[in-house]
């Protein structure tokens, strides 16, 4: 290959590391306590969806009948 064709290669190697570079003070722009709160929401709202769901399905199956 040309040389050229090496340092092509080699930039579009190094792009993904400068994007996330340049992204890296994104990381400091909300408090701790946001993302963690965010997180245990998640958490709790997908808990629950997973269980809404899960016996959503199994009355489904089941005829409308709870079976557990």
């Amino acid at each position: 290959m040309r040389p050229a064709i090496w340092g092509l290669i080699g930039l579009l190697a190094l792009t993904p590391m400068v994007a996330l570079a340049d992204t890296m003070y994104l990381t400091d722009s909300l408090p701790l306590s946001w993302i963690a709160a965010a997180i245990g929401v998640c958490l709790i709202a997908g808990f629950l969806l997973g269980m809404w769901w899960a016996d959503y399905r199994s009355r489904q199956r089941h005829g409308g009948i709870r079976i557990y």
